[in-house]
């Protein structure tokens, strides 16, 4: 699911995208296929013509990764589980509180180690719930709807052990289980369930459903990012040597309780801990705003930009990274400034409230990616790239500190989001007397094609 979520928002940025996976992946990830991304066998080997790879197996090491490394210059790896080693440009783990150094024996000096949950990867549809999801748990949080999730295929059938504790507590609790079509114990859990409660075989409103939750009961796996986006509480339960990290983190860091794998065969004990959570209504809320300030959703766009690298001006190492909360103050005052303000198609300077709504709205649109342009590591623009409706485009708008402009920074810019978009049409609107903006986006490669219209094409 971390791929596709990858996959989706590369798709998203106008990229080719295919899967490479074992046999009977398809079939164990239904996801997978609906998809629509072209799928072939993996054996080893190479994948001609790419730009880029992505590792997320276990049973991918080093050696592996290494022997790709003439054929595909970008090598990335998902990892959440400190072991082994690798030998890619970027690693990504996003279990809470996870340091880069965890990884420091398991990687060549070249690697960038991204950590922690900003760069959970979830697909769209988690970042479109949010809103709704978040309002929702501030209005009422009384437990009327418990989910449980124990991953898609469950082997030792926890899902049964955990759905006669839950209906042990309050038979006014409405329960949904997940369960994938590849799950050995699907009949048996369909029999079960057949006088209470409701089962979910691979369900494509997920999203939705987590949303309309009150309480989860789950695996530690990935899911764990997916409620926390959603701002669900959760119960979590070791089943494997990988999520024994990423449980405990969770919980240290307040945004799930973990029940040991011994307190769920006991339904009695397991009873009591979902009862107690259920009664704690205060825990459950800061719960939810601590799982919700961890996981934002924006996790793929995030690893975009890291996968486009730097780009090398005079001016020192020019690179985007995705604009956060605490760049609205940063934003606002860059907004403010004369110089920003004379070229702009709103000459009007925005107001404070105006700014933070504005900012809102953009931090939560998926098809806007706001970058701060950095310099060094100092800020000192910002470009911002919307995807048009029904046009294989995206609008470009940048704006440089007056005190930057003239060193490349623009230009460097705009050739990085060129590499972040590569197969899509970029547009810009100019204003007539903004020479230096028309030369800037004439030097980058754009054409004029109307009185304040300029496009940069896809060859």
């Amino acid at each position: 699911m971390r791929c596709l979520a990858a996959a989706e928002t590369l798709d998203w940025a106008s990229w080719d995208v295919g899967f490479l996976s074992s046999e009977g992946t398809a079939s164990t990830a239904p996801a997978l296929p609906r998809a629509a991304f072209p799928i072939a066998t993996y054996s080893g080997g190479p994948a001609p013509g790419a730009d880029l790879i992505v590792f997320d197996h276990y049973g991918i090491n080093a050696d592996e990764q290494r022997r790709i490394a003439d054929v595909i210059p970008m090598r990335v790896a998902f990892d959440d589980w400190p072991h082994r080693q690798h030998d890619v440009d970027l690693l990504v783990d996003p279990t809470p509180q996870r340091e880069a150094a965890s990884y420091g024996c398991f990687v060549q000096p070249k690697t960038k180690v991204l950590t922690g949950p900003a760069y959970a990867q979830l697909r769209r549809l988690w970042r479109e719930q949010r809103p709704h999801a978040l309002v929702r748990r501030t209005v009422d949080t009384k437990v009327r709807r418990i989910l449980v999730s124990m991953g898609a295929t469950d082997p030792i059938n926890a899902t049964a052990k955990v759905f006669a504790a839950v209906t042990a507590i309050d038979p006014a609790i409405e329960i949904d289980v997940i369960l994938g079509p590849a799950a050995p114990h699907l009949a048996a859990v369909r029999d079960l369930m057949s006088r209470r409660g409701h089962i979910h075989v691979d369900p494509p409103d997920l999203p939705r459903l987590v949303a309309e939750a009150d309480l989860a009961i789950g695996a530690a796996g990935s899911s764990c990012f997916e409620r926390a986006c959603l701002g669900l509480p959760a119960l979590i339960i070791v089943l494997a040597d990988n999520q024994v990290d990423l449980a405990k983190a969770f919980q240290s860091c307040g945004a799930a309780r973990m029940i040991r794998r011994s307190q769920m065969e006991d339904p009695t004990q397991l009873a009591r801990e979902i009862l107690a959570l259920i009664d704690d209504g205060n825990a459950r809320v800061t719960m939810s705003n601590i799982g919700a300030s961890l996981v934002d959703g924006r996790g793929p766009q995030r690893l975009l930009l890291e996968m486009i690298g730097r780009r090398v001006t005079s001016a020192g190492s020019v690179q985007l990274r995705l604009a956060e909360r605490n760049d609205e103050d940063w934003l606002l005052h860059l907004q403010t400034l004369p110089e920003t303000r004379r070229f702009a198609v709103n000459p009007a300077a925005p107001l404070s409230d105006e700014h933070a709504a504005w900012m809102a709205r953009t931090l939560g649109n998926p098809d806007r990616l706001l970058a701060i342009i950095e310099c060094d590591g100092t800020r000192c623009g910002m470009i911002r790239l919307d995807r048009l409706p029904e046009q294989k485009a995206f609008e470009v708008s940048i704006a440089i500190l007056p005190d930057r402009q003239g060193r490349g920074i623009a230009t460097a810019a705009l050739e990085l989001a060129r590499r972040a978009i590569p197969k899509a049409d970029l547009v810009a609107t100019v204003l007539r007397g903004n020479n230096a903006s028309q030369s800037l986006f004439i030097r980058a490669g754009y054409r004029q094609e109307a009185a304040e219209r300029f496009r940069n094409s896809v060859a």
